[in-house]
């Protein structure tokens, strides 16, 4: 088999050397910068290009392909893929998901852990120099707690299985109610969204974004949940706008936030959001993308697409994901 023409631009700076190490005899691998400018060349023999979405959007790189057959994003987001113009040229779409679902997973079980053991409120005591043992003693355990996510794909799958590992009940918002997992005590529809909300302990919104999820928390919607929630977001944030998430702290529907995505990043210095005392940020940070993993990803992609192999994580741009 000839050698297939690889373009990667990106800002792993390892990547080039990982994929090498796993398919160096089987491609040609030009790699480049986000930063740097591109052989013309490069991009006409290239049959698979490797970037990240938000470089494809602002350098209209694929015009210049015009034998791209495959796109890899290194990045699990889909929103800027969405976004392009894909009427003049639709190649295979690939994402890597890598070890998402299991730093984003743990980045939620590690926050819920956090707030009902009181640990934010720990260190403050700490840094006053305060002994507290006497305010930290009334402390709730997640056993028997009950938790929503919203999402069910391969993150929010994850999630419930570590939740039940901690005996919670799981209640799970789906595409579809008939999507069933052996973690999850309860299916429901979007349809469905305020019986999930005003039956559980925790949100943990892992949505992506789409038409349907933008905005779906917002207005007063969170007014419905009755037992004052802890609301966790590392999804997206056009989930809830900042108005509708602040009027739901100010008014107590939710009892705090843990935030790791927002309507505008980086979070303005203005935003009211990290004024509250209730309200944790973590900076886009609940999952890391690694060079290793991304090569790893790509070389197992790579012998599906040589073999004419349904490939892993393809996106479905009709749907939104």
């Amino acid at each position: 088999m000839s050698q297939v023409y690889v373009v990667a631009v990106t800002t792993l700076k390892d990547l080039q050397r990982e994929i090498n190490k796993l398919l160096g005899d089987k491609i040609i691998l030009k790699a480049y910068g986000t930063n740097e400018e591109i052989v013309s060349g490069d991009l006409e023999k290239a049959e698979i290009v490797i970037t990240e979405p938000r470089y494809l959007l602002s350098s209209k790189l694929f015009d210049k392909c015009p034998n791209l057959k495959w796109f890899h994003s290194p990045w699990a987001g889909v929103e800027c893929i969405l976004k392009y113009d894909w009427t003049k040229n639709r190649p295979i779409i690939t994402r890597t998901v890598g070890s998402y679902p299991q730093q984003m997973s743990e980045w939620a079980i590690g926050n819920m852990i956090a707030s009902n053991r009181n640990f934010f409120a720990m260190k403050k005591y700490q840094l006053d120099h305060k002994w507290g043992k006497q305010d930290f003693r009334n402390f709730c355990s997640l056993y028997g707690k009950s938790i929503a996510i919203l999402g069910c794909g391969s993150i929010g799958k994850e999630l419930a299985r570590k939740a039940k590992v901690f005996d919670m009940t799981v209640w799970a918002i789906t595409k579809s109610s008939h999507e069933k997992c052996n973690f999850i005590d309860h299916h429901r529809h979007t349809n469905d969204l305020d019986e999930v909300l005003s039956n559980c302990d925790f949100i943990c919104n892992v949505m992506p974004q789409t038409e349907e999820t933008r905005g779906l928390l917002s207005g007063k919607r969170l007014s419905v949940c009755k037992k004052q929630p802890l609301f966790l977001n590392m999804g997206r944030g056009s989930i809830i706008s900042d108005e509708s998430l602040c009027e739901a702290l100010d008014e107590k529907w939710i009892q705090g936030a843990v935030l790791d995505v927002f309507n505008e990043e980086p979070l303005p210095p203005s935003n009211k959001l990290y004024d509250y005392p209730n309200v944790f940020v973590t900076h886009h940070t609940a999952g890391v993308t690694f060079a290793n993993e991304v090569a790893d990803d790509f070389a197992h992609k790579f012998e599906q697409y040589t073999s004419k192999k349904a490939m892993d994580d393809v996106v479905q741009v009709e749907r939104g994901y």
